[in-house]
């Protein structure tokens, strides 16, 4: 019977970040995100931690991947932006999509009030009239 490596917190933030990747993917829903990271953060050897990316594609294309290859250390930054950037494009866009909706929909609102208003001025004038 041989015994797992137990794992040390710089073997943990690899997999936290493999795990927030596919939830930004949209391969892991909110609560099985949380229920991994919280796992992830207290398992205590290799074999346990690998079980928590057993059914998530193993990625081929990572930061870390181009960092420990980068030449230099502004190189390694530039990848780490641009990863970063990567991953919160879904966010992003539904920000900007939440925005939008929220001055479309004052944009109607104000012209329905004005509208209302309109008629209602034209109706309280043809009744002065009269």
């Amino acid at each position: 019977m041989t015994i797992s490596p137990r794992v040390s917190f710089a073997e943990r933030e690899p997999v936290i970040e493999q795990l927030k990747r596919a939830y930004a993917e949209g391969r892991l829903e909110d609560a099985e995100l949380d229920l991994r990271v919280g796992l992830a953060l207290t398992v205590k050897t290799r074999l346990e931690i690998e079980s928590l990316l057993a059914d998530l594609p193993t990625p081929t294309f990572t930061a870390a991947n181009i960092a420990a290859s980068a030449p230099n250390v502004g190189d390694r930054l530039l990848v780490a932006r641009v990863d970063g950037l990567r991953t919160a494009t879904p966010l992003a866009w539904n920000f900007k999509l939440t925005v939008l909706t929220a001055i479309v929909a004052t944009a109607v609102i104000a012209i329905i009030t004005y509208f209302s208003a309109a008629l209602i001025a034209a109706g309280m004038s043809v009744h002065l009239i009269k």
